[in-house]
C-alpha cells in the first residue's frame, strides 16, 4: 500500500516535471525532468501510461506528416498552373507559326536566315 501511494506521488512529480511545473523548494525542476526523461519509469511500469506515450507520439508523426501532405499539395497546385500557363504559351506560339507560315512566301522557304541576310 505505502509503494503504492510513493510511486503515484512519484509519478505525479514526474509529468509534472515534464511540462516543468515542479515546486521550486523541491528537487529543481531541470534535475527532476532529466531524470523523468531518462528514465520514464512510469511508461515501464505502466501499461496505459506506455499506450498514451505511444499514441503521443503517433499524434506528432501524423501532424508532421499532415504538413507535408500540406506542402505537396501546394507544390502541386503550383505546377498546375505552370503546366497550365505553358499549354498557353505552346497553342498561341502554334497559333503564330501557322500566321507566319501564311505570310513568307514558298520561294523563301528553302533560304536559311545567312544567306537571307545577305541578300
Amino acid at each position: 500500500m505505502l509503494v503504492n501511494e510513493m510511486l503515484s506521488a512519484f509519478y505525479v512529480k514526474v509529468s509534472q516535471a515534464k511540462t516543468r511545473s515542479v515546486d521550486e523548494n523541491e528537487v529543481p525542476s531541470a534535475l527532476l525532468s532529466e531524470v523523468a526523461n531518462k528514465y520514464d519509469l512510469e511508461r515501464k511500469f505502466d501499461k496505459i501510461a506506455e499506450a498514451n506515450y505511444k499514441i503521443d507520439e503517433i499524434k506528432i508523426q501524423v501532424q508532421e506528416d499532415l504538413k507535408k501532405v500540406a506542402v505537396d499539395q501546394k507544390e502541386m497546385e503550383e505546377l498546375d498552373k505552370k503546366a497550365e500557363n505553358m499549354a498557353t504559351n505552346a497553342k498561341e506560339f502554334e497559333k503564330d507559326a501557322k500566321v507566319m507560315e501564311t505570310h513568307v512566301p514558298v520561294s523563301y522557304t528553302h533560304l536559311t536566315l545567312p544567306t537571307i541576310c545577305s541578300v
